[in-house]
């Protein structure tokens, strides 16, 4: 069947797999790289608009975030949408503490990373764009970010519907 909303979760899960062993890794693929997301989401969480936010709020943050019966629950088996959550908080932590152009650009990869693990993580583009905004010194330069990063995500986008047969 064709997967076009989860492409990155399957093709992530397959090279993973492949590394591991071939297709009996595959369980322990999906439920390791899952409790490994489960556990880098609250991790992450601790670094969090490190230069504005005092660190015992961070802890409490995180410690609220390592709580949630939701994302242990997630991290149990192999959940795509705890995976792209990893990858899109990642991305969320780099931009809220104003990165330069190279910080953008990755952190902007691991949002993309995100989506294409899972495409509901582009609900989160508002907050993205807002941070971008925040990291830039002048609305130009965060405008050029943010169509540079689009204008990449979509080229790769294309380029998988024609290469991968299962898009």
């Amino acid at each position: 069947y064709h997967y076009g909303p989860q492409i990155g979760y399957y093709r992530m899960m397959q090279f993973l797999a492949q590394l591991g062993g071939g297709i009996g890794a595959v369980p322990l693929v999906m439920s390791g790289s899952a409790a490994i997301a489960g556990a880098v989401i609250p991790a992450a969480t601790l670094l969090v608009f490190k230069n504005e936010l005092p660190d015992r709020i961070r802890l409490i943050a995180a410690a609220i975030v390592a709580c949630s019966p939701v994302l242990w629950m997630s991290s149990q088996y192999g959940n795509s949408a705890v995976i792209s959550t990893a990858f899109v908080v990642v991305g969320l932590v780099l931009l809220s503490n104003r990165p330069g152009a190279r910080g953008v650009a990755g952190a902007l990869a691991l949002c993309a990373v995100g989506v294409l693990v899972r495409a509901d993580a582009v609900l989160v583009a508002p907050i993205v764009v807002l941070l971008v905004f925040r990291a830039a010194d002048h609305t130009k330069r965060a405008l050029t970010w943010l169509a540079i990063g689009a204008a990449a995500f979509v080229v790769f986008w294309v380029t998988l519907r024609f290469v991968d047969p299962y898009m």
